[in-house]
């Protein structure tokens, strides 16, 4: 793909609460409040009762994507020529903290169960407040810690291989809630493509080369690229199994609560040059599917984008990390629909029996093939 070319300047979207300023307590006693994602609402540690977050009118705002208006220059420019600068005075004022080990900086909102890193697991240390890009939106949490665990045993319990024991320890392991950045993009491309196959002649041995050139117009519809390098990519395929557009709301401070988020700190101009992989693997997806005869099996494409809309979000996922020896392990279950991915060990007793008995069976077979020559 070609590199991404300049924006003009966008119109002013609705303005949102970044929704990490405030700390959400209970309106009835003024005790700590959680979201408790069985409910969709907040609800108070202390006197039980759940505040509705429902926020229709900013909901909608939220789901609006922002649009760009792409100009004939591919030249990506500097920062200040893109719409989205860092919001001046949007200062996280929840507890900041900086991992030690993998540099991950999240926000704990409201009422936390655990300061320790939700990427890795290891130790954090308070950082001063920061300045970052204001999110729009979020999707709530709708899956609890309970069923997160449940699904993360029956995924581990499915896995071929795995060592004694693992699921045991797994079970006692750290299940931290964390809000992960996204982008969702929208974006129009014009794609220039070829496609070629050979085709045998139906006399003698002579083929000829069938080939298709054209160039098309193609919208890639909403679609998600992680916005931080500390997202994997069994994290990214987890929640975008489930992720839908009109799940998305106003990201209001009572969403966060009781849970981790790590803030947007990527320009648009770095999202987007993020995002060509993606865009790539579905324009040829879409190429195949709707465009090139199946015979025609060598393809190529060169894209340019034309136009795109944008969104910063936040999508749930629960983490699970756990120890196995000496090593750490992650477990991914989505936050939205409880898909889970994951890191697990292997046992090397089966591996090495099973290599030694095919070893054995080789070494049988070519025995007895020298026997019968």
């Amino acid at each position: 793909m070609s590199g991404s070319p300049r924006p003009a300047r966008a119109p002013d979207a609705p303005r949102l609460a970044d929704g990490f300023d405030d700390d959400p307590r209970c309106t009835t006693c003024g005790g700590h409040a959680v979201f408790d994602p069985r409910g969709g609402h907040l609800r108070c540690l202390s006197c039980g009762v759940a505040h509705d977050l429902a926020y229709h009118d900013r909901d909608a705002a939220g789901r609006a994507l922002r649009a760009m208006d792409i100009g004939g220059d591919t030249d990506l420019g500097p920062a200040p020529d893109w719409p989205d600068a860092p919001d001046e005075g949007a200062v996280a004022t929840g507890d900041i903290r900086a991992c030690s080990g993998c540099g991950g900086q999240v926000v704990f909102v409201g009422h936390a169960l655990s300061t320790e890193c939700p990427w890795c697991g290891g130790p954090s240390t308070a950082r001063e407040a920061e300045t970052a890009y204001a999110t729009a939106a979020l999707v709530p949490f709708a899956i609890d810690r309970a069923t997160a665990m449940a699904r993360a045993a029956d995924w581990l319990a499915s896995r071929p291989l795995l060592p004694r024991g693992v699921a045991a320890r797994a079970g006692t392991g750290r299940m931290v809630g964390l809000y992960a950045p996204f982008w969702v993009f929208e974006t129009r491309e014009t794609v220039r493509y070829v496609a070629t196959a050979s085709v045998a002649q139906q006399r003698g041995a002579a083929t000829a080369r069938e080939a298709l050139l054209d160039t098309i117009e193609m919208t890639l519809e909403e679609f998600l690229v992680p916005a931080s390098p500390h997202v994997p990519p069994e994290m990214r395929d987890a929640l975008s199994a489930g992720f839908r557009p009109g799940q998305l709301r106003a990201l209001r401070p009572g969403y966060l609560a009781g849970f981790a988020a790590e803030r947007h700190h990527q320009s648009l101009r770095d999202g987007l040059a993020a995002s060509t992989a993606e865009r790539d693997l579905l324009i040829r997806a879409a190429l195949r599917d709707r465009v090139v005869p199946p015979h025609l099996v060598n393809l190529s494409h060169r894209a340019e984008l034309r136009a795109a809309r944008y969104r910063r979000v936040l999508l749930p996922v629960w983490m699970l990390h756990y120890r196995h020896r000496d090593s750490r392990y992650r477990v991914m279950v989505s936050g939205i629909d409880g898909q889970t991915r994951g890191e697990r060990p292997l046992a090397h007793g089966p591996i090495l029996g099973a290599s030694g008995l095919l070893t054995a069976l080789a070494m049988a077979a070519g025995w007895a093939l020298g026997r019968m020559v």
